[in-house]
């Protein structure tokens, strides 16, 4: 997961890619890519900001393409899978705004749409 690099809007960008070792059927990819995207506002909002994301922001979802098992068939946060990919990327997220701003304490005017 990345945050804060460079984009042409110059808010940043939050880029996260889920990687599953296990099937997905087209509807648990969709439902992974909500899931994800619901858990990167979460983490935006529970540091106080007034944004769901960026222009630029990108969700991929990598997974094992096989015939031979069963896939999830379902994404969302109320299933084990959704809920294991928004624990993990709400984690990640912040994690990654702290690792581009070095502290735990965003800079919301920096961060926020409304003062640009």
């Amino acid at each position: 997961m990345t945050a804060g690099l460079t984009n042409p809007s110059s808010f940043g960008t939050i880029n996260i890619i889920v990687i599953s070792s296990e099937t997905l059927s087209e509807g648990a990819i969709a439902g992974t890519i909500i899931t994800a995207t619901e858990a990167k506002t979460r983490a935006l909002i529970d540091k106080g900001l007034q944004f769901t994301g960026t222009t630029s922001d990108a969700i991929i979802i990598a997974y094992k393409n096989s015939n031979e098992d069963d896939p999830i068939l379902y994404g969302g946060p109320a299933t084990p899978f959704g809920s294991r990919v928004a624990k993990l990327v709400r984690a990640g997220v912040k994690e990654a705004l702290k690792a581009c701003y070095g502290t735990d304490d965003v800079d919301k005017r920096q961060l926020s749409f409304h003062d640009r």
